[in-house]
């Protein structure tokens, strides 16, 4: 009791200093505050803005909360002064609310709830709860504006010498404003976008502690970001901090040790004042003569620096051989893969490349002796991954003998796994399954000609009469195609489980391999990974199966096309580690085509399941029926909450090889499942992932910025008709059969059946042609606002996905954006009993639409058109809040265009209008202020902008 008593006193003691440092951090900005000075309440508010950013890149959750709470506390002082009542209260309010996250203790949430009643209690006024964050313009979508701040910001700070405290208030004033708004999405971006910011000083200051703050900002970004890609995002800009930072401080120990040996004239002296004065004109001048010269002296920090690299990729490769020699695997395995991190680069450089051959070549016999040793099928597996990864990156006499050990690597397996000495022919093996491939993704690219010959809606006006039979015809030649191509994998996998089992022997009693993912939903392509399962009569042979699945694993392998990080080989990629740097190993070089669905803790849907030492996960997929159902009987909520998904994965499957016969017994005691109690399990199924893709179905502008392909065009309307028939009670089987369910059911009717079908249709079409088109998975993000406004983006957007023109992509959006809108009410408390028809073609929509594309010049003439249809309806002198939408929209446009004094005339005009329609506290009030404050900071008038934008608040 008394060391509990001396423990509980020491901890709020440590509590009591905490907070008085604190207090001592916030104290100059509490007595300005306290003061009661109006004048000095926007310099108190973007105080303890700066206050809260630097709480969290220090990870000080202290500091963050009474930061917070004090920003509230100006919020809530506006309100009591009667300056925008309802708006401040209500941003008060909200930053009280995000204060329960900090709060661990009763009665800190007490003090917190005080807090809320006395707001209400001194304003008169009552705290929504449930109230939703307030509408986004088109024309201010946080994402394009951070861009166009940052390209504006550092133009203008490279000409008046701005630095990046403008950048820096402006990404502080966007993620206090995204807390407002409960938008997680804009918060991850302000503070990415700072962490980029510091990670720039950082590279050209050399200075540690822009470093830290860019590593802060950007794990404060990932703790809040809910989007897997966008994590993914964050911990590699984590890990390439981490290297730049390492890198920075190699060259100053280096140029240190140049120093102390006297190369004084290393460096030339900064300039002096007059110098200076005279300009960077002379300096860049200087440069241009001097740009087909040699310069060297930067050339000997260069070669010192490479000499440096390769003596550490030596001495690893070393260490590691002989650390092979000595059988001491865990050691060769740590050298090889240092020497393969101090020589690894992200980015494609042939010849840094070649530098990773070597140590991929080393890793790949470590984990053959490993699976010598151990007899673990997933050792020889990883060995052969390694050994393709090294062959794409050699040339020359190497190739052979990596080509040597590939041939080694399957022959072991069948001696040490399966215990056979037969020999196996895998070069001519590999080989022959490479042409079937190529045959197979040959027909494809002819059948897709064929169509676009034959049916081709897009090349015609929307009011062709003809319109909806051409539709419905490319919608029957696209799904004859995916069923083709779900055929030629069944039979090709057929194919090679038949040639593994040539080795094993026949299997000890029945079984069915079943496909999971895009093979059940009819949505697969030539290059999209196998996903899989193993029904199987009797659990007491599931050793066999595992053994098969490694074996057909090994010939997927040997096609090369099996990207590293797939594998999940701890010392390259270590996916369950809370460590983000050892997730370091990034595969540019392989190809990546068909291979077994990836280790990633949200992907391996294979027999072998998923890849952790967890005793409360399902590890193998390898399981009797009714023991493969038990994942929706006991396990459901874990999966779900872990974002598994293998529940919902696992209702839609169809068989590959083996017996129907389980599989029509699995399928019968799923559904049976799903149907108990009132479909309780299904509802909570359709809920769950809808939940967790709920940002999917937000309906947001579109933007040229930040298009995620994979999410917003490939996976939304499998994703939306699924979760849809669950909710309905109808088990989803291919994504075909699942729309004509929810017709013949009821639930929709002949027309938006239609529009589901062209939908699904041509979300296939776009992944099938940019898989095919680009020889591989490409799911990159599209980052089109980056480029120049007069750029023919086509070439590179169908580098991110491919379309036949810009009608294929509007036709799409026509219906998933209903659709969304549709899908973001079914879980609400009263859901719309009917959905409306799944077709929104106007002129708002079309404008969006041409903008993602950077064609700006077509959504200026879309959005010119609303605003005369406009002006015709509700009169040209009359003030209404459609006429000032249009105005606003319209000078969005022109400043998309460039031509910002143009853009300020209609923004302006909205301005007038919406002024006349709300008086001054309005949220469109709000928006045209911030577009306008925007607009003339893009033209370098930033103390009118910065009127504006205040003005907004």
């Amino acid at each position: 009791m008394e060391v509990k008593g001396a423990s509980e006193e020491s901890d709020m003691q440590t509590e009591r200093t905490t907070l008085s440092t604190v207090a001592k951090e916030l104290r100059e900005l509490d007595l300005t505050f306290k003061s009661g000075s109006r004048s000095d309440l926007d310099v108190v508010e973007k105080g303890y803005a700066r206050k809260l950013i630097h709480a969290i890149r220090s990870g000080d959750e202290v500091l963050e909360f009474e930061a917070l709470k004090s920003l509230g506390d100006v919020y809530l002082h506006r309100a009591k002064i009667n300056k925008r009542k309802v708006e401040n209260f209500n941003k008060a309010c909200t930053l009280y609310m995000e204060l329960f996250q900090y709060c661990s203790k009763e009665a800190e949430k007490q003090v917190v709830q005080h807090r809320i009643k006395y707001a209400e209690k001194c304003t008169k006024l009552v705290h929504n709860k449930t109230s939703t964050k307030p509408e986004i313009v088109a024309s201010v979508n946080i994402t394009l504006d951070v861009a166009k701040t940052l390209t504006t910001m550092r133009e203008k700070a490279k000409r008046k010498g701005h630095g990046v405290m403008p950048l820096v208030e402006s990404y502080t004033d966007f993620f206090v404003e995204a807390i407002v708004n409960r938008n997680k999405s804009m918060q991850v971006e302000s503070l990415k976008s700072l962490g980029d910011l510091y990670l720039e000083k950082g590279k050209v200051s050399k200075d540690d502690a822009a470093f830290n703050k860019a590593a802060g900002l950007f794990q404060g970004a990932l703790k809040r970001c809910e989007d897997s890609d966008g994590r993914a995002t964050l911990r590699h800009r984590i890990r390439y901090a981490a290297k730049v930072q390492e890198g920075k401080k190699r060259q100053k120990v280096r140029l240190s040790r140049s120093r102390k040996a006297g190369n004084g004239n290393l460096f030339v002296s900064p300039p002096t004042s007059h110098q200076a004065t005279r300009g960077g004109n002379s300096q860049r001048n200087e440069e241009g003569r001097n740009a087909g010269e040699s310069n060297p002296r930067l050339e000997n920090i260069s070669d010192k620096s490479q000499e440096d690299t390769d003596s550490l990729y030596k001495e690893h490769l070393q260490e590691g051989c002989l650390a092979l020699q000595a059988r001491d695997l865990d050691k060769a395995e740590q050298n090889f893969a240092a020497a393969l991190k101090s020589v690894h680069v992200k980015e494609s450089n042939v010849d840094q490349h070649r530098k990773e051959a070597e140590p991929l070549h080393r890793l790949s016999s470590v984990y053959l002796k490993r699976g010598m040793q151990s007899k673990d099928g997933g050792d020889f597996t990883k060995a052969a991954a390694l050994s393709h990864a090294a062959l794409v990156r050699s040339r020359g006499e190497s190739q052979a003998s990596i080509r040597q050990t590939i041939l080694e690597i399957t022959q072991s397996f069948v001696s040490h796994v399966l215990g056979s000495a037969q020999t196996v022919d895998v070069i001519s093996d590999a080989e022959k399954h490479k042409m079937l491939l190529r045959e197979h993704r040959g027909y494809v690219e002819k059948e897709i000609k064929t169509i676009d010959e034959q049916a081709d809606p897009f090349s015609l006006d929307e009011d062709d009469p003809q319109m909806r039979e051409i539709e419905k015809k490319r919608v029957e030649a696209v799904k004859a195609l995916c069923q083709v191509i779900v055929h030629q994998r069944r039979t090709f996998i057929t194919s090679l489980v038949d040639e593994c089992m040539q080795v094993m022997g026949p299997p000890p009693c029945k079984y069915a391999m079943i496909g999971l993912g895009s093979q059940a939903t009819g949505l697969l392509t030539p290059y999209s990974d196998l996903e899989f399962a193993i029904l199987i009569e009797n659990q007491k042979d599931v050793k066999y199966f595992r053994h098969l699945t490694h074996y057909l694993h090994l010939k997927v392998i040997n096609m090369g096309e099996t990207i590293l990080p797939a594998m999940g080989i701890k010392s390259l990629n270590d996916f369950f580690s809370d460590d983000p740097l050892d997730n370091w190993f990034y595969d540019s070089v392989t190809p990546r085509g068909l291979a077994f669905d990836g280790a990633m803790p949200n992907a391996c849907k294979t027999p072998l399941g998923r890849g952790t030492d967890s005793p409360t996960v399902t590890r193998e997929l390898i399981q009797t029926p009714s023991k493969m159902t038990n994942v929706l009987k006991d396990d459901l909520t874990f999966h779900l909450k872990k974002g598994y998904h293998l529940a919902s994965v696992l209702g839609s499957v169809c068989l590959i090889t083996g017996e129907q016969d389980l599989v029509d017994e699995y399928t019968a005691l799923w559904t049976r499942q799903l149907q108990e109690n009132s479909r309780i399990k299904s509802l909570l199924l359709a809920i769950s992932v809808l939940s967790e893709n709920a940002q999917m179905f937000q309906v947001q502008p579109l933007t040229a910025s930040m298009l995620n392909v994979k999410k917003e065009i490939y996976r939304f309307a499998s994703i939306a008709v699924s979760c849809w028939a669950l909710l309905k009670g109808i088990q989803p089987n291919t994504i075909w059969e699942t729309i004509q369910k929810l017709n013949e059911n009821g639930v929709v009717n002949n027309e938006n059946t239609h529009h589901l079908m062209v939908l699904v249709c041509i979300s296939a079409e776009l992944r099938l042609r940019t898989y095919m088109d680009n020889r591989g998975q490409v799911e990159n993000m599209s980052a089109l606002s980056s480029m120049s406004r007069d750029a023919d983006v086509t070439e590179n957007l169908q580098k991110v996905f491919y379309f036949s023109n810009a009608n294929q992509l509007m036709r799409y959006y026509y219906t998933a954006r209903p659709l969304k809108h549709y899908m973001s009410q079914l879980v609400d408390s009263q859901p719309p009993n009917e959905p409306p028809i799944l077709l929104d073609n106007s002129l708002a929509l079309q404008a969006e639409v041409y903008s993602s594309l950077c064609n700006y010049k077509k959504s200026r003439e879309c959005w010119e058109q609303a605003l005369r249809n406009d002006l015709s309806r509700y009169g040209k002198n009359t003030a209404h809040p459609n006429i000032a939408h249009g105005l606003n929209n319209l000078g969005g446009a022109w400043s998309d265009l460039g031509d910002d004094k143009k853009a300020i005339e209609y923004l302006e005009q909205a301005l007038h209008m919406r002024r006349s329609l709300y008086g001054e506290a309005h949220d469109d009030i709000a928006a045209s202020l911030n577009n306008l404050g925007n607009t003339w900071r893009s033209l370098g008038d930033h103390r009118k902008a910065a009127s504006y934008i205040m003005n907004s608040h």
